[in-house]
């Protein structure tokens, strides 16, 4: 695949708004799809298209791949140059995929592949953590940065609120690294392809908008203790630390320090407090 001459072809170039950095190795997408396991006849959703490597990688290893890209001028080149029968191929902004009403077209729990930009990422994360009953897995192609934030682990400096909230969700284990040259233009920096299992947990928050805010709220305080941070959502410090010590968790103990079970143990001990209008 030659990026530069299909672009020039159809009078395209990569937009920076758009984060638009193409995978351009197609035996690199094919291993990606073998590394993930997709299951016989399965129905995947691709989030932005692209210039079509990992959608052709797709389309050989699955029953049906729906593709997603907001680029009209990219959808007109890949319908132009041609897609195999099994793809389909649809316009639309990612962020405002409605999850639920997907799964119930498809009539199956989704599954999603796609190269994801810098800026989209956590908003989209979030996205389908909301979502995550309608979702089976994900395997996505980011930023090494972004990649060993989700998997860091407690009390490290990189472990932040999408590193709680998957590790209470879901699964996530890395696939494989991508270097520059993998995409077209080369980024500046490594990529690195993730998989998200989402499951059901045992240990799990009875009040997931609570346990959502408590944690938003200490990280959002991090070089503070605990305790002192979440003093801003009502709660006294004493009983913060209370609640730690039953835990047998130290009094002093900062926000990165807490494991996902910890944080679900936590909210379950701190009782929310709530304004005028029901909301904490």
């Amino acid at each position: 695949m030659n990026p530069r001459k299909i672009l020039q072809k159809y009078g395209l170039s990569p937009q920076k708004s758009l984060g638009q950095n193409f995978l351009v190795d197609v035996n690199l997408a094919r291993r990606l799809v073998a590394l993930s396991d997709l299951p016989p006849q399965a129905t995947v959703i691709e989030l932005g298209a692209g210039l079509g490597a990992l959608t052709l990688a797709l389309a050989e290893a699955s029953e049906r791949v729906i593709a997603y890209e907001i680029d009209k001028g990219l959808i007109k080149a890949l319908k132009a140059e041609g897609l195999p029968d099994n793809v389909c191929l649809r316009q639309g902004d990612i962020l405002k995929l409605d999850w639920a009403d997907l799964a119930r077209e498809l009539d199956q729990k989704l599954i999603i592949f796609g190269n994801l930009p810098y800026y989209l990422t956590s908003p989209l994360l979030f996205s389908l953590l909301k979502a995550r009953k309608h979702l089976s897995f994900c395997t996505f192609m980011v930023q090494k940065e972004v990649a060993d934030r989700l998997l860091a682990s407690p009390g490290s400096r990189k472990y932040g609120l999408l590193s709680v909230f998957l590790g209470v969700w879901a699964e996530i284990r890395a696939l494989m690294n991508l270097s520059p040259r993998c995409f077209w233009p080369p980024p500046k920096v490594s990529s690195t392809a993730i998989k998200i299992t989402f499951r059901l947990p045992d240990r799990r928050p009875k009040d997931e908008q609570w346990f959502m805010t408590l944690v938003k709220v200490a990280f959002s305080q991090r070089r503070k203790t605990l305790a002192n941070a979440l003093k801003s959502l009502g709660i006294p410090r004493q009983k913060t630390e209370a609640a730690l010590i039953s835990l047998g968790l130290p009094v002093n103990i900062r926000p990165e320090a807490l494991s996902p079970t910890d944080f679900v143990d936590l909210s379950e001990k701190l009782t929310p407090i709530f304004d005028q209008n029901g909301r904490v």
